[in-house]
């Protein structure tokens, strides 16, 4: 990472980079009414001094590590923020606060933002190939800190000696399982801005002189022999060519990705054949154990509605039965809420496949029809994945629906889609200038 320069780095990297930033600010700044989502904001001093940085959704200055928690809270808050999906790991949401964060206070250009986040989230995504048992661990957090404390080094200008120490440092308060997942709590949103926040830190402890272990893998105590088995085989093999960040896929549906095949599939029935729930007598979801894990249990909308709705597959087909699409207005709480779903939701049934070992695909739908009809489908794949990825055309679409979400003028939102298309032209202040255009 140190001595990396902007020239060195494959243009389809840089590419993906600005992909990156443009679908997390988006999708963070959509999440600006998100229930519980204010008392992000509260816990954020503001800082009136031009040293800091600043929140996307709320445009107010603090900390460059409360900004980066914050951002990277709104960012988690919809479900609808990008995947690595061979490590199930949010690289964006950890990533990009933490470079505009540590960019803002020291005033980079574009293109050491650029060039921070296309080696930090290839860092981030490595470090999750290394350790792939999925025994547990929220992969985002135990390894967002540690790659977030190397990019804000590497964006304050850290050499290679520090952005190690930095590394270690956050290696120090590495953790985070699925449990919050599981549970359908809201603290699923603030475990990977835990880490951007722990990374923040440990780079300005770092960059203040402060040494950090070194031997955090492969150590005897180090996250292989502590945390879950691993080999640093994936770290180093094509290092510096190979770039992670361009197989990182962008949602199409604002829900655990673990329920995208089976919405793809209800939708590719009710297209096919005109079906309406009304006319359905009963449809079952076939999942794997993977998936049932942590959309499988049945839905029940309590204390944070929306998080129910978005890690329960029964709910997404039961919606995109309902309505024929599911988006930002879908998961509304108001909408969790209505009784009037009841009726489609006990006609879905969850079914667990002991012999689907896959994360995400595929997943079966058989629909029973009133008139006897049995319906099937098998979505091997959905949109927005690696095979099936969301072309510039839909990404944007797609940013200026989080924009329209977030209340921001049509022209604003271009401008500041602008800026990060062209980022390598524009530096730090210009960015947040047009992001502070779209929350006034």
């Amino acid at each position: 990472m140190a001595g990396s320069r902007f020239p060195d780095i494959p243009a389809g990297a840089i590419t993906a980079a600005k992909r990156l930033m443009i679908d997390t600010v988006g999708v963070a700044m959509a999440a600006r009414s998100c229930l519980d989502m204010d008392s992000i904001a509260r816990c954020c001093p503001q800082q009136m001094s031009n040293r800091g940085a600043v929140v996307w959704s709320t445009g107010q200055t603090t900390s460059e590590m409360c900004a980066a928690f914050a951002n990277s809270s709104y960012a988690a808050a919809l479900e609808f923020d990008s995947l690595h999906a061979q490590t199930a790991t949010h690289a964006g949401i950890i990533i990009v606060p933490a470079v505009l964060a540590m960019a803002q206070s020291v005033m980079r250009d574009g293109e050491s933002i650029l060039l921070s986040v296309a080696l930090g989230t290839d860092l981030m995504c490595r470090l999750a190939q290394c350790t792939h048992k999925n025994s547990g661990w929220f992969y985002t957090s135990l390894h967002g800190g540690i790659a977030a404390a190397a990019v804000a080094a590497h964006v304050a200008g850290a050499d290679a000696a520090g952005i190690a120490d930095a590394m270690g440092l956050a290696f120090a308060n590495s953790g985070g399982t699925q449990q919050p997942a599981s549970e359908r709590s809201p603290a699923k949103r603030i475990q990977g801005a835990l880490a951007a926040l722990q990374g923040v830190m440990c780079g300005k402890l770092a960059l203040e002189g402060l040494r950090g272990p070194r031997e955090i893998l492969e150590g005897p105590f180090g996250l292989f022999a502590m945390y879950e088995e691993g080999d640093c085989e994936h770290l180093l093999t094509g290092l510096g060519s190979r770039f992670e960040g361009e197989n990182v896929s962008y949602k199409a549906f604002p829900i655990c990705q673990c329920s995208h095949a089976a919405v793809e599939a209800m939708l590719a029935l009710r297209s096919k054949h005109g079906l309406v729930a009304s006319a359905v007598r009963r449809v079952s979801v076939h999942i794997s154990p993977y998936m049932h894990r942590l959309v499988g249990a049945p839905f029940t909308a309590g204390a944070t509605p929306q998080v129910d709705a978005q890690f329960s597959v029964q709910y997404c087909v039961a919606r995109a039965l309902e309505r024929g699409r599911l988006g930002i207005a879908e998961i509304e709480a108001s909408t969790v809420m209505d009784p009037a779903l009841s009726d489609v939701l006990r006609r879905v049934v969850v079914r667990v496949d002991d012999a689907n070992t896959g994360k995400y695909a595929p997943v079966e739908l058989v629909v029973e029809t009133s008139d006897g009809r049995l319906l099937r489908h098998i979505a091997h794949d959905f949109p927005g994945s690696i095979e099936q990825p969301l072309d510039d055309d839909r990404l944007f679409a797609k940013f200026h629906h989080c924009l329209e979400a977030a209340g921001a003028p049509h022209l604003a939102a271009e401008e500041l889609l602008d800026s990060m298309l062209h980022m390598e032209s524009h530096n730090t202040a210009t960015l947040v200038r047009r992001i502070g255009a779209c929350v006034r």
